[in-house]
């Protein structure tokens, strides 16, 4: 978790400095915690755009041993990033996650496990400093000759829609220009893994001026 915090807090920090170099910044960071629990926490960021997002990890883990017992096989790396001009700047989102893979010693199950870290933000000052609304919606599949059960965090947030696992969380105080969501322990259970695949989108309204909507979609998947 600590390389992959490294790596999205590089993202962003490489996108807020191209982003905002020649805009001078005097406001004070602000971190908001909306939750941390089950292994998952959401994070609002406001304020300053003059340094990169602080890193948040999560207090503590949903992982939890496999319902019988497993072997560890391999692991993918799921990554993207998509970035859209607008204003004095840009919105984008990013996500780097990874799923690892279990076969089972006895039986037909196999075990798929995906950790990771989600963020979508607005890096500029004009039309307006913060988002009016953000909204980030995501999307993991998990593809299987026969998938016998999904597990991920309770929550309204959350559901279940066939192969997949979606998360979708809104916020419309208008006071933040980011949102940053960090997930672990999404499971998926089944015979013979073939494929999983995250998409992630982050949709930022603006009224300055009238009402703009700015989205930006990540997306990846690999074979295994």
């Amino acid at each position: 978790m600590q390389y992959r915090t490294l790596v999205v807090g590089t993202m962003i920090a490489l996108l807020l400095l191209i982003g905002i170099s020649s805009i001078s910044i005097a406001k004070t960071k602000d971190m908001r915690v909306v939750y941390d629990r089950n292994g998952e926490a959401l994070v609002l960021y406001g304020g300053g755009k003059e340094s990169p997002m602080p890193e948040y990890t999560l207090r503590s883990s949903a992982r939890t041993s496999p319902p019988r017992l497993l072997k560890y096989y391999g692991s993918v790396d799921l990554s993207d990033i998509d970035q859209k001009s607008f204003g004095n700047s840009s919105v984008f989102t990013t996500f780097d996650s990874t799923a690892e893979y279990y076969d089972a010693w006895f039986g037909d199950e196999d075990w798929i496990e995906i950790d990771g870290e989600t963020s979508t933000a607005w890096l500029g000052t004009e039309p307006q400093w913060n988002s009016t609304e953000i909204q980030l919606e995501e999307l993991w599949t998990f593809t299987f000759d026969w998938l016998d059960y999904l597990q991920f965090p309770p929550g309204a947030s959350w559901r279940e829609t066939s192969s997949s696992i979606e998360y979708e969380h809104t916020d419309t105080s208008g006071n933040y220009w980011a949102m940053m969501h960090s997930y672990s322990s999404l499971f998926g259970m089944g015979r013979n893994p073939k494929r999983v695949f995250q998409y992630s989108s982050g949709t930022h309204k603006f009224i300055v001026g009238g009402i703009q909507l700015k989205q930006t979609a990540a997306h990846d998947y690999e074979n295994i």
